[in-house]
């Protein structure tokens, strides 16, 4: 149901099949000091939660690590080092955990692999909405316990080499 990137949570919100039934967006201000971008992260995070009781929804969010990319840091460029340490995914998860326990919504955390991917393949093209939002799409459906692969409509116009030269569709871990 959700896709942290840059300064915003995409959600959406799948029926008991997978399908899509609903999309959105929260816009997150990160760009003063710590404690008020804690602040508008609790408060986006309120908002979604508020999403999620409305609906019966669980939560899904991605299952990030970014350990490695920090103690890289001293590679990369200034942006990237501002971005990764001052929106720590750790705080932005606590957050999202403890709302999630005090409002009784149940919290999966899910591979975020080839999730934006799939999500512009299968979502944001064919439903017109973002690629975070089709990512969440995807992330939504694995914590359902979908698999994901890439429509046939899709598939049917890469080329060869990009399906290991076989005109079958690649499949999601």
């Amino acid at each position: 149901m959700l896709c942290p990137a840059g300064h915003h949570i995409a959600w959406c919100l799948v029926n008991r099949s997978g399908n899509p039934v609903r999309w959105g967006r929260i816009d997150i201000d990160l760009s003063g000091p710590a404690d008020r971008n804690l602040d508008s992260l609790g408060c986006a995070v309120a908002k979604l939660a508020k999403v999620a009781k409305t609906y019966g929804a669980a939560i899904s969010v991605e299952a990030l690590d970014f350990v490695r990319a920090r103690a890289q840091l001293r590679y990369c460029s200034r942006r990237l080092k501002r971005l990764l340490s001052g929106f720590s995914y750790n705080k932005f998860f606590q957050v999202l955990a403890s709302r999630c326990a005090r409002e009784g919504l149940k919290l999966f955390s899910v591979s975020p692999a080839w999730s934006s991917v799939f999500g512009q393949a299968n979502y944001a093209a064919v439903h017109g909405v973002s690629v975070d939002q089709g990512a969440a799409a995807v992330l939504a459906r694995r914590a359902l316990g979908l698999r994901e692969q890439v429509r046939p409509a899709v598939a049917s116009r890469l080329p060869r080499r990009a399906t290991g030269g076989r005109r079958r569709a690649p499949q999601s871990p």
